[in-house]
């Protein structure tokens, strides 16, 4: 057995709606400005897909780390504590590296340094805020939310990338960084209103950390485990994450800013046309009534995103001399566009469904393991893709890569455990 929740009504469901709201829009469109404009800086600065790899995989294996151990912690404290106190560090955080980066702007191990720490403080944040849902807005408007949340992070998609390639190009580095750090006080400040009813908490029996620990995370793997549609999707989202999260953050990146030679402002347009689709998505997702319907076209959602990646050798094989940058680029447009609806519709109802599924008050343990097991996969995928890149083909990486993802998906549909919940006529 294990433990169960206690119904907690809103505090003011209101209130709280609006302060994750704008709170969440300043954060994340400040962020959102930096890491966009620092990815620029780093391919600048090295011009090599492996470095670039690894500047990404700093954050992800932070990111790891934190879901592991900080689900115990959160689940055992005030989590608006931890919200508002994780915003404030963040701000800090990021005027201290200012001060550092203004001193020595090209040392690429103090940039990993910074991002590894933030990382550490906004994976907490995440863990905080996802587990805290439910609670902040009563179980009945968590398919509501995430959606709304889906949607502004979207629109911050947009924003974000178009605002970064300006301000990188015309103010540089060290304005992002005054934007980033702003950002996150101002969101900080706007998080200590918010009214949380917290559920019983668990014994906080003293015993050694990695006692503690240790108990906490064989009791989320014992969860996962014996959920087994759970663990289903997680193993499934895992393999597809070693392609998908790779290709978007390494591969479409690389391709257009180092060898098809689109400009900053392209770039961050073909970016944000994948915002406009999720955005699209989230509102779909948001209007109905319950989320198994669309779980259940989880794998057909799924080829579709795959075959769409095909789309990105078009400008390849295209039969025009010379086709312009800006022909290649309204190509990407148009099926990053897509992939984000697609996208959308499946993440948000999976999130959604296992969110409600999981007790409160173990809640933010087994999502952090369940993320960190998502995770896991992305660091191999950013170094494996990392040096394809350099060594084949971009257009033969691609075509495997769907290939790859076409065949997880047909096998996965097949699965007893996948076709015993589409047999189910439940409603959340």
């Amino acid at each position: 057995m294990f433990p169960s929740s206690h119904e907690a009504k809103p505090t003011n469901y209101q209130l709280n709606y609006w302060i994750l709201i704008s709170g969440r829009i300043v954060s994340e469109l400040g962020s959102a400005v930096f890491r966009f404009g620092l990815s620029l800086y780093i391919l600048d600065l090295t011009g090599s897909a492996t470095t670039f790899a690894w500047f990404l995989n700093c954050s992800i294996l932070f990111g790891i780390l934190v879901n592991l151990l900080a689900g115990s912690y959160i689940d055992r404290h005030n989590k608006k504590k931890l919200i508002v106190g994780a915003d404030l560090c963040s701000g800090i955080l990021v005027f201290a590296f200012l001060l550092v980066f203004q001193r020595d702007p090209e040392n690429i191990m103090v940039i990993l340094i910074y991002c590894a720490l933030i990382t550490i403080l906004q994976a907490a944040l995440g863990l905080a805020m996802n587990a805290s849902i439910p609670e902040l807005v009563s179980p009945e408007k968590t398919t509501h939310v995430n959606s709304i949340f889906q949607a502004i992070t979207a629109l911050i998609g947009i924003l974000g990338p178009i605002s970064g390639a300006l301000v990188y190009k015309s103010l540089g580095v060290e304005m992002m960084l005054y934007l980033d750090g702003a950002s996150f006080l101002l969101s900080g400040i706007s998080e200590i209103f918010l009214g949380i009813n917290s559920t019983k908490r668990v014994s906080r029996a003293k015993e050694s950390f990695l006692g503690k620990y240790g108990s906490d995370l064989q009791l989320s793997v014992r969860y996962i485990r014996q959920e087994k549609l759970l663990l289903f999707f997680l193993v499934i989202s895992a393999l597809t994450n070693f392609v998908f999260v790779a290709m978007l953050a390494l591969v479409l990146p690389y391709i257009s800013y180092q060898i098809i030679k689109v400009s900053p402002l392209q770039l961050s347009l073909i970016e944000g046309s994948l915002a406009v689709g999720g955005i699209l998505g989230a509102v779909y997702v948001s209007t109905q009534k319950g989320v198994e319907s669309l779980l259940k076209k989880y794998f057909l959602f799924m080829q579709l995103e795959a075959l769409l990646i095909l789309f990105w050798i078009f400008p390849r094989l295209l039969a025009i001399a010379d086709p312009t940058t800006w022909m290649q680029t309204m190509i990407y447009l148009g099926v990053l566009f897509l992939m984000g609806i697609l996208g959308a519709l499946q993440t948000i109802p999976a999130f959604t469904y296992f969110q409600l599924q999981i007790p409160e008050n173990i809640r933010a343990r087994v999502l952090g393991v369940a993320q960190a097991g998502l995770m896991l996969a992305v660091p191999l995928g950013v170094l494996v893709y990392g040096q394809l890149l350099e060594s084949s083909d971009w257009l033969w990486v691609i075509v495997i890569s769907v290939l790859l993802i076409l065949l997880i998906s047909l096998l996965a549909f097949k699965n007893r455990y996948f076709q015993q919940f589409r047999e189910q006529r439940t409603h959340l």
